[in-house]
């Protein structure tokens, strides 16, 4: 599939716009929904895609309302990002619906995994199996767009109470990019601080699983018998790492069926009505955990 990237370039005129907006289209979940939701419009549409960075600040902002002014979209959908709701609300106050994917903005329509279920079944999985001291590898928390950073940590907190488990603050390493390098880092940084990890949950991603994977591999440290690992997502490589990666598995292909119906053929509900579609993740056992 060729997938051609605009900020702001001209439609055509015979088809419908449904404006993407992400802050990349490299990252690999963002770059797989991309995709999904390509492989689901009809010929009456295009999508046409507008990178923002988070969307808070006014230049973020004016990029949204230059490319509804631009395109006259039939529908915006965000990925991954959290627009600024004056932003949001000027595309509801056009007739334009607006749905965020793995994200949420209070009074427009979420699609998005159970992330805090999600972050619950990994840490328990751990747990089941005996391991107690375990390391988290996670994306930045309580910031702007830190929605599923958020919800996963719960859900991973609240297993470790639930088991009487204590989780050390020192065994959290925190990601800003979502790569393997980061994967890295958490591992250094883990076993630096001499807490006896017996386990790591990349709630950042499989790319980040794979990093501590390879730092694993280089350290001499072996999966899953010394450390227990789970990713998050189950991208399609997941099952061909060495050893292979046990991990949450998202729902992507009925995330964007979701997203793209909620902007098409349900758009009146998604202006009217809108609410939160929550999906269920799955925890797909390997040799990793």
């Amino acid at each position: 599939m060729i997938i051609r990237r605009f900020i702001i370039m001209p439609g055509d005129n015979n088809k419908k716009v449904i404006i993407v907006a992400s802050t990349s289209f490299t990252h690999s979940s963002v770059l797989h929904l991309y995709r999904l939701l390509a492989s689901r419009v009809e010929p009456e549409y295009e999508l046409k895609q507008v990178i923002v960075f988070g969307g808070q600040n006014e230049k973020e902002k004016q990029k949204l309302i230059s490319a509804l002014e631009y395109f006259k979209p039939c529908a915006l959908i965000g990925l991954c990002i959290k627009p600024d709701i004056s932003v949001i609300r000027s595309y509801r106050e056009a007739g334009v619906p607006a749905v965020i994917i793995d994200e949420n903005v209070d009074g427009f329509t979420t699609v998005a995994t159970d992330n805090m279920a999600g972050g619950y079944m990994a840490a328990e999985h751990l747990i089941r199996s005996g391991r107690k001291s375990i390391g988290l590898i996670i994306g930045r928390l309580n910031i702007k767009g830190s929605y599923t950073a958020d919800m996963r940590f719960m859900g991973f907190q609240k297993a470790m109470r639930d088991n009487n488990i204590e989780f050390n603050m020192e065994n959290m390493y925190e990601t800003t990019h979502y790569t393997s390098a980061e994967g890295v880092e958490g591992v250094n940084m883990f076993f630096k601080s001499k807490n006896n990890i017996d386990a790591i949950f990349s709630a950042a991603g499989d790319i980040v699983a794979a990093g501590v994977i390879s730092a694993c591999e280089s350290a001499g440290i072996k999966i899953p018998s010394q450390v227990a690992l789970i990713g998050y997502d189950d991208m399609e490589f997941a099952r061909s790492t060495v050893p292979a990666l046990t991990t949450v598995k998202q729902p992507f292909d009925l995330m964007a069926d979701k997203a793209y119906e909620a902007v098409t053929s349900a758009r009146e509900i998604t202006l009217n009505t809108p609410g939160i579609i929550l999906l269920n993740p799955e925890l797909v056992k390997r040799d990793s955990a």
